[in-house]
């Protein structure tokens, strides 16, 4: 889903993989294509948004992998196949 609200976004937390901004906030986990100037929100590699409506505080670039801080826990994100 592109994301085509006109709303302001809470942003915590941002960081680059080398192709994508990712972002997290108050309400959700975005992807933002600089090239294509599209931003999404996150969806897993099974179609779920597991960050909607779920604060994330922080993200962080190791590897292949995304870490996210967030109210329920740490999760980890894999950069190309979005599995969670």
């Amino acid at each position: 889903m592109i994301y085509q609200e006109h709303e302001s976004v809470n942003q915590f937390s941002i960081c680059f993989d080398g192709h994508l901004f990712w972002t997290a906030g108050q309400n959700n986990v975005f992807t933002f294509d600089p090239v294509a100037g599209t931003m999404e929100a996150f969806k897993d590699n099974k179609g779920n948004m597991p960050f909607a409506q779920l604060p994330c505080w922080s993200l962080t670039l190791k590897g292949d992998w995304i870490w996210a801080g967030s109210a329920k826990g740490l999760y980890k994100i894999n950069i190309h196949t979005k599995k969670l």
